[in-house]
């Protein structure tokens, strides 16, 4: 198995903000790695600096439990107790990075609507090959 690396760290953060670019939307991208710890941040110009918390907490939630954030999105009108758990984020933007099936890291991004985090979180990956 092997780890995420700066290299493509830094190619997320790239292919993450030049996608935000394309759709006009100013945020902030943070990679952590497979523990939830942070890697790499980058807050584009005019994203305001909560979103760079928030970006963080939406990496190392995905990464914790492999899972995408929009699915606690999905729980929070049912089980209104799940924002009270440590490190879950009940909103779109925080994706997982899978290699050969196991979490390697996870990617993050905050400042748009939930939908629109998700999708530049998603399209990230896509430095990865």
């Amino acid at each position: 198995m092997t780890k995420l690396t700066e290299a493509e760290a830094r190619a997320i953060l790239s292919a993450a903000s030049q996608h935000a670019s394309d759709m006009g939307v100013a945020v902030a991208i943070a990679v952590a790695d497979e523990a939830g710890m942070p890697f790499a941040l980058i807050r584009m110009d005019n994203t305001r600096w909560i979103s760079a918390e928030v970006a963080q907490a939406k990496a190392k939630c995905a990464a914790l439990f492999v899972t995408p954030t929009s699915t606690f999105q999905g729980y929070a009108a049912s089980s209104p107790g799940l924002a009270t758990v440590p490190h879950i984020i009940c909103a779109g933007g925080g994706v997982p990075i899978m290699r050969e099936g196991v979490c390697i890291g996870a990617v993050g991004a905050s400042g748009g609507s939930a939908a629109q985090d998700e999708e530049i979180a998603l399209a990230s990956l896509a430095a990865l090959g």
